[in-house]
């Protein structure tokens, strides 16, 4: 369904369909929020929704989700913080969230040891990058281009070996 005019909301009814696993809306017309159920289903795999007219902070039920293996957020409106919760993900392996997101790195993405994409750029994000970064051993790319991240750059990022 993506790379089409879709507009409106994202159907509620999509988290009716039980056995969904891919959910590709990216580059459409929709607006408002993502329907929480979509991240109660038990096999959603991956959920895609970049390129839209999506608002409001990231959603509260991404932490109920329990197969997520790629979540993309990218390129819509979504502000405010990246909740701790968002490390109760623990198959992510890509996660992008080029937004308008505010606040720092919160310590809890580098226990999602799973990660092997992670895109932060083009946010408004702030703070430093923490030597916790080591945690992600398992790293292979790293977006984090138009932040105010500031300080040093934490010498462990050298020992990611997948980086």
């Amino acid at each position: 369904l993506s790379n089409n005019s879709f507009s409106g909301i994202i159907p509620n009814e999509l988290a009716a369909i039980t056995t969904l696993e891919d959910v590709n809306l990216n580059d459409n017309k929709f607006h408002g929020t993502i329907p929480s159920g979509l991240f109660e289903l038990p096999t959603l795999f991956s959920l895609q929704v970049d390129n839209n007219f999506l608002i409001g902070g990231l959603p509260k039920a991404l932490s109920e989700s329990t197969s997520l293996y790629m979540l993309g957020l990218n390129n819509n409106n979504f502000t405010g913080s990246i909740p701790d919760s968002i490390s109760t993900l623990k198959t992510l392996v890509a996660v992008g969230l080029n937004n308008q997101l505010t606040g720092s790195i919160p310590a809890a993405i580098f226990n999602m040891t799973s990660l092997k994409q992670l895109y932060l750029a083009n946010n408004n994000l702030s703070g430093s990058l923490p030597a916790a970064i080591i945690q992600l051993e398992n790293l292979e790319q790293i977006w984090l281009d138009n932040n105010s991240i500031e300080g040093p750059l934490p010498s462990a990022i050298c020992s990611l070996p997948l980086l």
